[in-house]
């Protein structure tokens, strides 16, 4: 199947592709990041469809399959953010606050803790992304939850 060949059929199938992701993700982005990844990895796996004739529903099990993997995402996010909130004995901050709270972070601090709590990876997966042991995360990510807390219950995020 050749790049135009794919490009067509892919884009003869968007409304179907948006109808689907929006349903599944709730919202346009997603939906679109979803459509952009699908075709990324199909395209990269295109050799494994045996029958150009089932393309459609071939893309489309991939696709749905991406979307999935986005909802775990979303669960595991809302689910480390209400960890993250009771582990620091405070409300869930409203998500602008939290996000300026974030970014005032060092870099040492602010990357273990998206990895961990926006982006969902497990401690262990963060150490070997970091290149650091799982007890040197695990204090960073203490250390950054004590700095966000204090910068949002001390007002530490300037919002002017």
């Amino acid at each position: 199947m050749t790049e135009g060949d794919f490009t067509r059929r892919v884009m003869a199938m968007r409304n179907q592709l948006w109808h689907v992701g929006r349903a599944m993700l709730w919202n346009d982005e997603d939906a679109a990041d979803a459509v952009q990844e699908a075709m990324l990895l199909a395209w990269k796996q295109r050799r494994t469809l045996r029958d150009e004739g089932k393309f459609e529903a071939w893309f489309m099990r991939l696709f749905i399959n991406r979307c999935r993997d986005m909802q775990r995402g979303q669960i595991r996010r809302r689910e480390a953010l209400r960890r993250a909130a009771e582990q620091a004995d405070a409300a869930l901050p409203d998500a602008g606050e939290a996000l300026m709270a974030l970014d005032e972070l060092p870099d040492a601090l602010r990357l273990p803790a998206v990895l961990f709590y926006v982006e969902g990876y497990s401690q262990n997966e963060v150490a070997r992304m970091l290149g650091v042991t799982q007890e040197r995360v695990n204090t960073r990510l203490r250390q950054a939850r004590k700095r966000m807390k204090r910068a949002l219950t001390e007002g530490g995020c300037d919002h002017e």
